[in-house]
């Protein structure tokens, strides 16, 4: 049985026109290509170093109070340009404003809600509600400014629900083919579509009565709160309290 050959401490390192040799155990110089590619991985572990979760809640509530003051200022325009919309076309609401409207309809409800919805969240932030307990209502409404656009918000937020019905129903006016308004003692508007030989109830004149009054506060409350929110916005008791808690990082 042939043993196996003997392990050696020798290597062989190529030189310019030669192989040298040298120790395994010897250390090799680095090239000048390797150091710099040590001294890259360095300045990249340093850009990237590693924060704490408090560092990056900071960051983030940071930025979300940025992109949320933007919602409530396109949430303010849209009430605002709703309202004035209504307000200029409010004694000439026949059928082709009605069939014109009718095409934007479900685009400018949800754009509203969802909007609606961010900035009824960013102002619970503002007020740090997760850490407001039962006993502390109080506090709540010595905060004048933030608990005045929560009433707003959540105002606007139920009167914007209560009209999805009459919205749905004007929207559907873009899938009919013809429309005959009723008369103002409330008849029904009908609709005559190609595939049908009967006539379809859509909506009131009461029912669009109420529309036009409930989408005018709507909007009315949207720029409100963005008027109030945009001459000295609240103060961030979440980033506040988030900050605060950077005194107990282990490097603070």
């Amino acid at each position: 049985m042939k043993r196996s050959p003997r392990r050696t401490d020798k290597i062989y390192v190529q030189k310019k026109s030669k192989f040298e040799e040298t120790s395994r155990h010897n250390n090799v110089p680095l090239s000048r290509q390797s150091a710099q590619d040590l001294d890259s991985l360095s300045n990249l572990d340093k850009r990237f170093a590693s924060r704490y979760p408090v560092e990056v809640a900071i960051i983030y509530q940071k930025c979300w109070m940025q992109f949320s003051s933007l919602c409530h200022g396109l949430l303010g325009g849209l009430g605002l340009g709703h309202w004035l919309y209504i307000v200029c076309n409010f004694n000439t609401q026949d059928h082709a404003f009605l069939i014109h409207y009718a095409y934007y309809s479900g685009i400018y409800v949800g754009l509203f809600f969802a909007l609606c919805v961010i900035c009824l969240v960013s102002v619970f932030d503002r007020l740090d509600v997760g850490h407001l307990q039962s006993h502390d209502l109080a506090e709540f409404f010595k905060q004048k400014k933030c608990s005045f656009l929560v009433i707003v918000y959540v105002t606007c937020l139920t009167i914007h629900l209560a009209t999805a019905p009459y919205d749905e129903k004007l929207s559907l006016l873009a899938y009919r083919n013809h429309t005959a308004i009723g008369n103002s003692e409330g008849n029904h508007t009908v609709l005559f579509t190609e595939n049908s030989t009967f006539l379809e109830t859509t909506i009131t004149y009461s029912e669009l009565k109420t529309w036009n009054h409930l989408s005018l506060w709507r909007a009315l409350l949207a720029f409100v709160a963005w008027i109030v929110l945009g001459f000295q916005p609240p103060e961030d008791m979440l980033q506040n309290h988030l900050k605060s808690m950077e005194a107990y990082l282990p490097d603070k």
